[in-house]
């Protein structure tokens, strides 16, 4: 009998005897399930349907997974042309195997794995890639999978045949290289990146920063202010004016304060005169606010005129019962 059929025979012989024991501790609906699938991936490979086989033994191991289950499986894909594939189910197999010393059947489940390992081991290529000097980001595949940097050096499987080596890093001129490995065999393959020459990054001066020309402005309401309050500070005088008169009235009407005539009532008529001195102190102060406020103002107005105002300024004065409201719009 050849390796391979014997292998066969003994994963087939394993798998019935290590899954019986599982099968008869576990009747859940999915252990059921996983069984059937067995059965049917056994009937698919007998009448030689190999693809069909590894389909539904596949699925079984989705659910639960054994190292017989393993070993048929990789028997499964080596009838299909999967060399890698079957080399890793195997080898995970018989560690897995190694491991369970407790396992059903355990040395005939680990000498099959060994065995299929050993095989396939002999029918795969390796390749060995080097980078002496890979700069930063630097990619490498190996048949269009990518090599981890851990993996340089050291002998990737491949499917023996023309492989191809690629490897790419940015700055970089990519590399690529297509090499024959035969089965059993390695090939070393040394990555070269050459780093491009780097042009210096164009700059591009920004556009000179033109402040805009401001517009030439009026004196805004700096003037109107002052003017307002002058004339708030003249109206003001007038009223105090009105006030000391009505006081002055009222004390000579009642007594003569120097004491030429007779006095009807003189604690009134010194009071009206405490008010009349009052007012007049209050009106001349008002009187000199509001006409200093009023030429200042103006001045200010007439001088600080320009040939382009800023925008207008008004001053509102609305005559009220008692006194009046000034009001400002405008810019100041």
């Amino acid at each position: 009998m050849s390796l391979p059929k014997r292998i066969l025979g003994l994963a087939m012989a394993a798998a019935s005897l290590a899954g019986a024991p599982a099968a008869l501790a576990q009747t859940t609906p999915t252990e059921i399930a996983r069984r059937e699938l067995l059965d049917q991936a056994e009937a698919a490979r007998l009448a030689g349907d190999h693809a069909r086989a590894l389909e539904l033994a596949s699925r079984a191991a989705q659910l639960r997974v054994t190292p017989s289950l393993r070993l048929l499986i990789a028997q499964e894909h080596t009838a299909v042309g999967h060399v890698l594939e079957a080399l890793d189910q195997s080898s995970v197999c018989a560690r897995e195997a190694a491991a369970d010393a407790a396992m059903n059947n355990r040395e005939r489940i680990l000498e099959a794995c060994r065995a299929l390992a050993a095989s396939l081991a002999q029918q795969v290529g390796r390749v060995v890639v080097r980078v002496p000097a890979a700069p930063e980001g630097t990619v490498v595949r190996v048949a269009g999978t990518e090599v981890s940097a851990a993996l340089w050096g050291v002998a990737f499987p491949v499917v023996p045949g023309e492989v191809t080596v690629t490897a790419e890093a940015p700055g970089a001129t990519a590399f690529q290289r297509v090499v024959t490995v035969a089965a059993g065999a390695s090939e070393d393959v040394e990555v070269a990146l050459v780093v491009t020459a780097r042009r210096p990054p164009v700059v591009i001066a920004p556009p000179p920063v033109v402040a805009p020309v401001q517009p030439a402005r009026g004196p805004g309401a700096g003037p109107w202010i002052v003017l307002g309050v002058g004339a708030a500070s003249l109206g003001a005088s007038l009223a105090f004016a009105l006030l000391r008169n009505d006081a002055l009235s009222t004390r000579d009407a009642e007594c003569d304060i120097a004491g030429r005539g007779p006095c009807r009532d003189r604690p009134l008529a010194e009071a009206a005169n405490s008010d009349y001195r009052t007012f007049t102190a209050v009106t001349d102060a008002t009187l000199a606010v509001g006409a200093a406020g009023v030429v200042a103002g103006g001045l200010w107005l007439l001088l600080g005129r320009s040939a382009a105002p800023a925008r207008a300024t008004a001053l509102h004065v609305v005559p009220r019962g008692d006194g009046a409201l000034i009001g400002l719009s405008g810019a100041l």
